[in-house]
């Protein structure tokens, strides 16, 4: 196949988008998994302290202000057959690596 697109940022998996599916390798890793399109549930991209008691914690602790921040975002990737990924990224934002993620959701529809 075809490579369409391809990220390779400091912080963040380096991805390699194909017409039918996708590769993605993690920071601490040598290898790519392949995931096809058609095998993926859903793929969200947030910080791990996106629920109620990290933003509870947030508020009302000093130093959760000050080192919540800097913690790695996570990209999950959910399987049909009820397996998931999970892959740290850079808690900057990078406007490349959320293009791809916008892109990659839009093929899982």
């Amino acid at each position: 196949m075809k490579k369409e697109v391809y990220l390779k940022e400091k912080g963040f998996p380096e991805i390699k988008v194909f017409t039918d599916y996708f590769e993605i390798k993690a920071r601490d890793f040598n290898n790519f998994r392949r995931f096809n399109f058609l095998d993926i549930k859903e793929i969200r991209y947030k910080s791990q302290h996106d629920n109620w008691i990290s933003k509870f914690y947030l508020i009302f602790s000093t130093r959760a202000k000050i080192f919540i921040p800097q913690d790695p975002w996570i990209l999950k990737i959910y399987l049909k057959n009820g397996g998931s990924w999970e892959y740290e990224t850079s808690h900057k934002p990078n406007n490349e690596f959320n293009t791809i993620i916008k892109q990659l959701k839009n093929q899982i529809r």
